[in-house]
């Protein structure tokens, strides 16, 4: 008996809900007063970037003048060739100081104590050795140099005041020059390594008889090469854990297996205070289909609120003309049924016509009341939001080429 009336109460329950007039206008008003809140804080967001623009064109204009002050001999940052002629510069730079560097360990001479001479000098490689040229800072100023420009060009290209004076072919170049200066700073790593591990000798520090390290630190990146010396080991006699390179110089600590342990086993550590590898990243830019975005699809906020109310009241309007059809159909069944039933009455036949039996009476909309959108409308962004990702989101539907998979 109680699983019956169960079954009636939900039977009973109305399939749509229904709204007084006073709490369809109570919601409207919510709505409607969001929407105003919301232009207002859209207003003080506008204008708030407006003056971030003007601040960014003012510093623009100070960096300007900041760099023709100081005189510091990098580039102009919107002329491409300008900056390309300075990496070659560089590289010049540094191929001449390659050239003309006479390693300390040639003017050693540990015999030089013994010397009976009034105006010996003392030339063990104990003292030598203070002579010890540091090569690092060559590649510290020549990385700090090319991040500056690397800054400069970055700010060149954020700024669409100035991408407008420029030709086009000119911003193609000036966009492809952050990733060739990233790698030549990577470049100027490796031939700071070549030149560390091609002169162990004079510029590697010996930690022990088959361990030689060589460590330099700045602002901009520390640098550690940790290598094996030119020694015979047996490492297929050496106890668990095999190796370990203890790299203090960038606190980095590695256990080495045996399958890469071999003889003059060199390793490069480098840890950078700058970002090297966003630049790196793909991007994808997605192109969405105006007609049909849903309301999770839109970027203006004002635009989406009022997106979401206007999709409720056409939801709201199907409903109602839905229940009306429903009940004009049902009225016009009752009619069709109770003119047969009074015909039957009126003139028996001797073979009785079937009547049908009268239809389940709909929902009834009463005067003053509105159905609720609400639960429909949810429902229809849950399946609209679910259908606009997997169509513009998911991996096999956005045809990506493998080079553009980072």
């Amino acid at each position: 008996m109680v699983k019956r009336k169960n079954q009636d109460a939900v039977s009973n329950k109305p399939a749509v809900e229904l709204l007084s007039e006073e709490e369809w206008m109570a919601r409207r008003n919510i709505y409607m007063q969001r929407l105003a809140d919301l232009k207002t804080s859209v207003a003080f967001i506008d204008d708030a970037v407006e003056e971030y623009k003007e601040l960014q064109k003012q510093k623009l204009r100070n960096d300007k003048w900041n760099s023709y002050l100081a005189c510091d001999g990098l580039p102009n940052p919107s002329r491409p060739a300008e900056i390309r002629k300075f990496i070659f510069q560089l590289n010049f730079m540094e191929q001449e100081t390659l050239a003309n560097e006479i390693s300390w360990v040639l003017s050693v001479d540990e015999g030089s104590v013994l010397s009976q001479a009034p105006d010996r000098c003392d030339k063990t490689r104990k003292i030598m050795e203070k002579s010890r040229p540091n090569v690092g800072q060559l590649y510290e100023k020549t990385v700090q140099r090319i991040l500056a420009t690397i800054e400069r060009v970055q700010r060149v290209l954020r700024n669409d005041e100035e991408l407008i004076h420029l030709p086009t072919f000119q911003v193609r170049e000036l966009d492809k020059i952050p990733n060739e200066l990233y790698e030549e700073i990577e470049s100027f790593f490796d031939k700071l390594t070549y030149r560390v591990v091609t002169s162990p000798d004079a510029l590697m520090t010996n930690k022990d008889s088959i361990l030689s390290c060589y460590c330099y630190k700045c602002s901009n990146f520390e640098l550690e090469i940790w290598g094996l010396q030119d020694v015979p080991i047996r490492f297929n006699y050496l106890k668990l854990p095999v190796m370990c390179s203890d790299l203090n110089c960038v606190g980095v600590t590695i256990q080495l297996p045996l399958s890469v342990l071999c003889d003059n086993l060199t390793l490069r550590c480098v840890r950078s205070f700058f970002d090297p590898l966003s630049h790196l990243a793909k991007s994808f830019e997605l192109v969405i289909d105006s007609s049909v975005i849903p309301n999770c699809g839109l970027v203006d906020i004002a635009d989406s609120v009022m997106s979401e109310w206007m999709a409720q009241m056409d939801i709201q309007e199907d409903l109602m003309v839905k229940m009306e059809t429903e009940m004009r159909a049902y009225n016009e069944a009752i009619s069709f049924i109770a003119e047969a039933e009074a015909k039957e009455k009126r003139k028996p036949q001797k073979k009785k016509i079937a009547i049908p039996k009268p239809p389940k009476m709909p929902q009834e909309l009463p005067a003053g009341m509105f159905p609720d959108p609400r639960k429909i409308f949810l429902e229809h962004e849950k399946r609209d939001c679910t259908d606009f990702f997997n169509r513009y989101f998911h991996p096999g539907n956005m045809n990506l080429l493998p080079s553009e998979v980072a």
